[in-house]
C-alpha cells in the first residue's frame, strides 16, 4: 500500500520493502563539500556539535538509539537513557497499577520487509482496559454470554410506566450480520419503557463497577491504597432511536440523580440503524464513590444499543518515553534536524471487537524537553489504515522545517521520544501493538 504522511512531514512506509515520501522538508543546501562539514554544520545550525565530528554524522542509517533496546526498561520513570512510561515519573501517584504494559513476545521472524532486520525483538506495547465487561463476546469460559454474565443487571423501569407489553423493560443481546443493531459481534440492547407522571419518571439499566467487572480505582473502593481524586475515561460505541439518553458514573441509583444538571447525556437525535457512534465520558472518581456505570432514560421509551465499553485513566501520560542526554546516544547527540521512527504491527492476540482491543492510532513525539531551547516536531496520532497494520510498517516523525534541535545546555535531557497506542491528540483509549526498532536518525544537511 502506499505511504501515509501529513503536512508535518510525517509518513508510513508499508512493509514491501519501499519507501514512498510525497513530501519532505527541503533539503539544507548541500553545495559545500564535506571536507568542510564542522564549520559548515556550525554555520548552518549555530549548534554545538559532538568533536571531533565523525563519518557516522554524514550517514543517515545510522541509529543513534540502537544502543538503548527497550530490554533496558526503567521503572521509576526518571532514569535518562532508558524507555520508560511517562507516567511512572508522577510523584502524586500512589499506586502501582499497570496502566501500561510493555512485554517481550518475540523477534519478527521470516518476511521482515527491507530495513527490519529478522531477528530484531518484538514487544507488545499496551494501554491497560479497566473495564472488563463491555464486550458482550464469547468467551471459553461463557460461550453465550449473557447481559448479567457480563456484570449487568436488569433494567428498573419507572414508578410509573405507560401500560403494554411493548414498555417492558428489557435487556438482551443481538447478534448476526443481518441485523443492523449490530455494531460489534454481540452488543447489548436495552430497552427502557416510557415513564409517566412526575412522582419517578426515570429508567435505568446498571453495571456494578465491582472488582469482578472492573478494575477501575486499581480493585480498591475503599481509597485507602488508590489515588484520589482521579479522572478516567469511558469510551463505548452507541446507536439509539431518541435522545437524550443518560450514560453515567454514579455511587447511587439514579432515581433522583438522572436529571441533575451535571449528568452528562449522550447527544444527537438518534442514529438510523445500521450507523453508529463513539463517545468518550471522562470522570473523577473520590474515595468510596463511582460505583455504577448507568444507563437511563427520562420520559420517553428508549432503545439503545451500546458495546465495546471500555475505561482507562485519562489523567496520567499514557506513552513510552525515551528522555536522552547528549552523551546517552551514539554518536552523541548534536544540534541539528533528526528523524525518529519505529516498527508496527497489528497484535495477532487483539481484536477489532472483543478485549483486548487492537490499537486504532499510534502517536509519535519527538521534543527538546529544555523549555528555553528550540527543537519540537507537532506530536501526530497516526490512524490505523482500513487495512489494518497487517504487515510491518514503518512509522516517522522529523523536525518540522526551520525548527531543527538545538542544544543549549548538555547538563540537561537535549532530546525526548515517546510513542503510545492511541489517539493522544483526541480521545485517549485502550489498545495493543507490536513495535519493533525504534529509530533516530541525523540529517546534517537536513532531509
Amino acid at each position: 500500500m502506499p505511504g501515509m504522511m501529513d503536512r508535518n512531514g510525517i509518513s508510513s512506509s508499508r512493509g514491501t520493502g519501499k519507501s514512498r515520501e510525497i513530501r519532505r522538508p527541503r533539503a539544507l543546501s548541500r553545495i559545500a563539500p564535506l571536507v568542510g562539514g564542522l564549520a559548515l554544520a556550525a554555520s548552518l545550525f549555530g549548534c554545538r556539535l559532538p568533536s571531533p565530528y565523525s563519518s557516522a554524522y554524514y550517514d543517515t542509517s545510522v541509529n543513534f538509539i540502537a544502543g538503548i533496546t527497550l530490554d533496558t526498561f526503567d521503572t521509576t520513570g526518571s532514569a535518562n537513557g532508558k524507555w520508560t512510561f511517562s507516567y511512572l515519573n508522577n510523584t502524586s501517584l500512589a499506586t502501582t497499577y499497570p496502566y501500561m504494559t510493555l512485554e517481550e513476545v518475540g523477534t519478527v521472524g521470516s518476511g521482515a520487509p527491507t530495513g527490519l532486520a529478522t531477528t530484531a525483538k518484538t514487544y507488545r506495547l499496551r494501554i491497560a482496559n479497566l473495564l472488563k465487561a463491555g464486550d458482550f463476546e464469547p468467551t471459553t469460559s461463557v460461550p453465550s454470554p449473557t447481559p448479567v454474565d457480563s456484570g449487568w443487571s436488569a433494567p428498573v423501569p419507572a414508578a410509573n410506566t405507560v401500560a403494554g407489553a411493548t414498555n417492558a423493560a428489557v435487556l438482551d443481546l443481538v447478534s448476526g450480520d443481518s441485523k443492523a443493531e449490530v455494531i460489534h459481534g454481540k452488543t447489548l440492547h436495552v430497552h427502557l419503557p416510557q415513564g409517566v407522571g412526575s412522582a419517578n419518571p426515570y429508567e435505568y439499566a446498571v453495571l456494578p463497577l465491582t472488582s469482578g467487572v472492573s478494575d477501575l480505582s486499581d480493585l480498591s473502593w475503599s481509597g485507602t491504597t488508590a489515588d484520589f481524586p482521579a479522572l478516567y475515561s469511558i469510551l463505548f460505541n452507541w446507536q439509539n432511536n431518541v435522545e437524550p439518553v443518560h450514560f453515567y458514573v454514579s455511587p447511587n441509583d439514579p432515581v433522583s440523580s438522572v436529571a441533575d444538571s451535571n449528568t452528562p447525556y449522550i447527544t444527537g437525535t438518534g442514529l438510523a440503524h445500521g450507523t453508529f457512534a463513539t463517545e468518550a465520558y471522562s470522570f473523577q472518581r473520590a474515595a468510596g464513590d463511582r460505583t455504577k456505570l448507568i444507563v437511563g432514560q427520562q420520559a420517553a421509551s428508549a432503545d439503545l444499543y451500546l458495546d465495546d465499553v471500555r475505561a482507562i485513566r485519562s489523567d496520567l501520560d499514557l506513552s513510552l518515553k525515551l528522555s536522552l542526554m547528549t552523551t546517552d546516544t551514539s554518536p552523541s547527540l548534536g544540534s541539528g534536524y533528526y528523524r525518529f521512527s519505529v516498527w508496527v504491527k497489528d497484535d495477532d492476540a487483539a481484536s477489532d471487537v472483543a478485549e483486548p482491543y487492537r490499537a486504532q492510532y499510534v502517536y509519535l513525539e519527538m521534543t527538546n524537553p529544555v523549555t528555553d531551547a528550540q527543537g519540537s516536531t507537532t506530536p501526530v496520532s497516526i490512524a490505523r489504515p482500513t487495512a489494518g497494520w497487517a504487515s510491518w510498517t514503518q512509522l516517522t516523525i522529523d523536525f518540522p522545517e526551520n525548527n531543527n534541535l538545538q542544544i543549549t545546555d548538555t547538563t540537561k535531557p537535549a532530546l525526548e521520544l515517546k510513542i503510545s497506542p492511541c489517539d493522544y491528540l483526541g480521545n485517549k483509549d485502550t489498545g495493543n501493538i507490536l513495535i519493533s526498532t525504534p529509530s533516530l536518525q541525523f540529517f546534517i544537511n537536513g532531509y
